[in-house]
C-alpha cells in the first residue's frame, strides 16, 4: 500500500499560490525600481537646471531666458512630486505583495506540516500491522511447533 496525501492537491494549489505571488513581487518590485529610476532623472534635471539658473543669473541678465527657466523649473518640481507619489504607491503595493507572499508561504508550511505529521502517522500504521502480522507468524509458528 503506498503512502497518498489525501490533500496533496491542495498542497499544490498552495505551492502554486505562493509562486504566483513571488512572481507578482519581481514584477512589483521592478515597476517600483523604474519609478526610483524616473525619481533620480528628474532630481539630476532640477539640479541642472538650478546650476543654469546660477550661471543665467551670474553673468548677463536676460529676462526673457531667466522667465523661461524659472516656469521650466516649477514644471519640473511639479513632476518630481507626481513622480515621488508614483514612488511611494509602488513602494506600498511592493510592500502588501511582500505581505501576500508571507501569507502564502504560511499557508504552504501548513499543508506540508500537515503532510509531514500524516506521513509519520502512515508510518506508525504500517509499523503497527508489521508487528501484529510478525506476531500472529510467530504465534503460528508458536502453535505449529506445540502441536507436532
Amino acid at each position: 500500500m503506498a503512502y497518498k496525501f489525501r490533500l496533496e492537491q491542495v498542497l499544490h494549489y498552495h505551492q502554486s499560490r505562493e509562486e504566483q505571488a513571488l512572481e507578482e513581487l519581481v514584477q512589483r518590485q521592478a515597476a517600483l525600481e523604474e519609478e526610483t529610476r524616473r525619481v533620480e532623472v528628474l532630481e539630476s534635471e532640477v539640479d541642472r537646471m538650478l546650476r543654469n539658473w546660477r550661471e543665467q543669473s551670474a553673468s548677463q541678465i536676460n529676462l526673457r531666458r531667466l522667465c523661461s527657466t524659472y516656469e521650466y523649473m516649477v514644471f519640473l518640481r511639479q513632476r518630481l512630486k507626481y513622480q515621488e507619489q508614483v514612488r511611494e504607491q509602488s513602494a506600498a503595493r511592493v510592500q502588501e505583495q511582500r505581505h501576500r507572499v508571507k501569507e502564502c508561504w504560511q499557508q504552504r508550511k501548513i499543508m506540508e506540516k500537515l503532510q509531514e505529521k500524516d506521513y509519520e502517522e502512515y508510518t506508525r500504521e504500517l509499523s503497527r500491522q508489521e508487528l501484529c502480522l510478525s506476531d500472529e507468524l510467530s504465534l503460528a509458528s508458536y502453535r505449529k511447533g506445540k502441536a507436532n
